[in-house]
């Protein structure tokens, strides 16, 4: 029998090979490829954050532990207050007396901010149960289950072969509300896949699963995020705890010494292993015989509601109704909608007592301030009503096979469409670019509004849900680092473009090749790439060009407009010959935006950006500096103004298309 850790299945879901070369006794095959927690003194953070749980859970300090209960009985502040004081006294302060010297001034910085942020959270988790009444020591004695409880549990294969899993999760909790219990772990930063984290606490999930025969949520707190919590629903833990099998099996033919074991599906990861150059010999590589399962929620299970969503709805429309009444702009409640990432307050204002929206608007800030946010809220009038979003306190991730499932409802009967986002209603929003009003898109935002994950979307999103061999992708990198792991995609019409003398050639064979299709079109006596597929025993591929950073291919004065008058063309006629142009840039400014490049992109996508002028020359209006970042998007132009939540693609999707090829 094979005993085995949560850390160790986690090294071998990140690289398989690696977990290899542990068992032959290699050290710190860990920390390859590791991002990091910036300034963070993790260990200690994990330190004391073990010390609260286990004072709190009856396995510490008696003391402190009646010292938050009688914190969560304090009047006159917030419970907030108390328990921020009550970290900053009886854990931050006495450990930084100790250690002090061994820490620099950011790391002291970093981790003062961290127990801020985790202190928020503890305060936000527990103040649903102190808003009903519940006795603070009950609370204490329901919610806080142990410190990092030691759990076991037996997988046994077909063949009836079993594994041990062991692993310590940072904490278990208990929802005292809904019933079900809480994998609680602690990070520093996110990585660039944050679903490399759910596999880690999947097996915790799968663990307490296999003890308690209840299925618990995940909750990650990255505590040097602006936005720390990430929550996973029991349902989307229950389709991680699915993929499981694979990793088991995988891990047990490693420890049985096989040499057929596959390499990282990270390609990137490769290039800074120093095992790289003779692993192949040591493992060579078998990818097929694994049972890996796509991650997904079920088909018709509605990713737009959480768990906490409607005491937060209510809880935060209730607060703004109020503020607008000390402001003496009263307003009426008009309902709630809870999107993935925003809640939609819904209010309608007392027009006979003269509340206009432009007065609600003006509040925007004050709102923030009021409401605990971390920007403005956008404030929009509706058809009826006014709509104010707000960020939820938890942030569910957005994985692209999600959306891809849940928009098949309403997918679009194009070889060439794919799933933007979904709106704070739970809708999936396609984009068609065979449709006239969307087929050549501008996308702009701020450095971090998640602009080069949304184009990895749309690029992924698109190969997945087209038929094989009927898209053809031109990619332009002049940042060398977006698009560098979907070189081997097999519907690329050769190698990413990433130096400028390079562009302008293939963008005039492009458009030569544009002419060649009319010209075609007219001696068949067709309209457009669609009748000629129809006719024709040689069908056209549909060709998407995708510029990540528009405003650096025109930093040489003589190209610019060479590279406008392209664009110009494959805007204006690129549509019937199948010619689409998805051009990005994170300077939305007049001098890189020009009305010539606006006219002739008719979809907008405006992620977050610095100021309403920004906003302007995208969308034609306000609101994108209020955005969020983080693939949190206002979509205009040709269509009517939505907000959306874009989507995360994954290496799982990457080997999607290549499978799709490959079959």
């Amino acid at each position: 029998m094979i005993t085995i850790s949560v850390s160790d299945l986690h090294l071998c879901q990140h690289c398989p090979r690696l977990y290899g070369y542990k068992l032959k006794g290699e050290t710190n095959t860990w920390r390859i490829g590791l991002k990091g927690s910036g300034s963070l003194p993790s260990t200690h953070m994990h330190a004391i954050a073990n010390k609260f749980f286990r004072d709190l859970s009856g396995n510490g300090n008696s003391k402190r532990r009646a010292g938050f209960i009688d914190s969560l009985n304090w009047k006159g502040t917030t419970i907030e207050d108390n328990i921020l004081e009550f970290l900053r006294s009886e854990y931050l302060i006495p450990f930084l007396n100790e250690y002090h010297q061994q820490l620099s001034d950011d790391q002291i910085t970093a981790l003062a901010l961290a127990m801020y942020r985790y202190g928020r959270w503890i305060a936000s988790f527990l103040n649903p149960f102190i808003n009903r009444e519940e006795q603070p020591e009950s609370i204490v004695n329901g919610v806080f289950q142990n410190s990092e409880v030691h759990i076991s549990a037996d997988y046994i294969f077909e063949d009836n072969q079993r594994i041990t899993v062991t692993g310590r999760p940072d904490c278990l909790l208990y929802d005292m509300i809904n019933c079900e219990p809480i994998v609680f772990e602690l990070k520093g930063l996110k990585a660039s896949d944050i679903t490399r984290d759910l596999t880690q606490t999947s097996l915790y999930a799968w663990l307490v699963y296999r003890k308690t025969q209840m299925l618990p949520r995940i909750v990650v707190l990255y505590l040097e995020e602006d936005e720390p919590e990430v929550t996973y629903s029991k349902d989307l833990t229950g389709c991680a705890i699915q993929n499981l099998p694979g990793l088991f099996s995988m891990a047990r033919d490693v420890s049985r010494n096989r040499s057929d074991i596959p390499r990282a599906a990270d390609r990137t990861l490769c290039e800074q292993c120093p095992y790289s150059p003779r692993c192949e010999h040591d493992f060579g590589m078998d990818r097929k015989r694994y049972g890996f399962k796509k991650m997904e929620v079920l088909p018709g299970k509605n990713l737009n509601r959480m768990d906490s969503a409607d005491t937060e709805g209510e809880e935060y429309l209730e607060k703004l109704v109020g503020v607008y009444e000390k402001f003496k702009l009263p307003v009426k409640q008009d309902g709630y909608v809870t999107g993935p990432r925003f809640i939609r307050l819904r209010i309608i204002p007392d027009i006979e007592r003269n509340v206009s929206v432009t007065k609600l608007v003006h509040k925007a800030e004050d709102l923030q301030v009021a409401l605990g946010l971390i920007a403005p809220p956008l404030i929009q009038p509706r058809n009826g009503y006014v709509s104010i979003d707000i960020p939820r306190r938890t942030c569910q991730p957005l994985l692209l096979s999600d959306v891809l499932i849940q928009g098949e409802q309403n997918r679009p009967l194009s070889d060439v469409a794919f799933p933007l986002g979904i709106g704070i209603d739970g809708t999936v929003f396609w984009v068609d670019l065979a449709d006239p009003v969307m087929t050549s898109i501008l996308v702009s935002g701020t450095s971090g509004s998640g602009k080069s994950v949304l184009l990895r979307s749309i690029i992924l999103g698109l190969a997945r849900s087209a038929p094989v061999g009927r898209v053809l992708f031109t990619l332009i990198d002049p940042k060398r680092v977006s698009f560098t792991d979907l070189a081997d995609l097999p519907c690329l019409d050769g190698r990413i473009l990433m130096d400028n003398n390079l562009v302008i050639g293939r963008l005039d064979s492009l458009i030569d090749e544009m002419e060649e299709r009319y010209r075609q079109f007219e001696s068949r006596l067709v309209h457009d790439i669609k009748e000629w597929n129809q006719v024709s025993p040689d069908p056209l591929t549909e060709r998407v060009i995708i510029i990540d950073e528009y405003a650096d291919l025109i930093i040489d004065k003589n190209s610019k407009e060479s590279l406008e008058t392209a664009i110009q063309r494959i805007g204006q006629k690129g549509r019937a010959a199948g010619f689409h142009l998805i051009l990005a840039t994170q300077r939305p400014d007049a001098k890189v935006v020009t009305g010539l490049i606006k006219a002739n992109l008719q979809l907008k996508i405006g992620l977050k950006v610095t100021s309403q002028t920004n906003s302007k020359i995208i969308l034609d209006t306000g609101g994108a500096e209020y955005l969020i970042g983080h693939g949190d998007m206002l979509v205009g132009g040709s269509v009517g103004l939505e907000r959306l939540q874009g989507a995360i693609a994954t290496k799982t999707d990457i080997t999607r298309i290549l499978e799709m090829y490959a079959s």
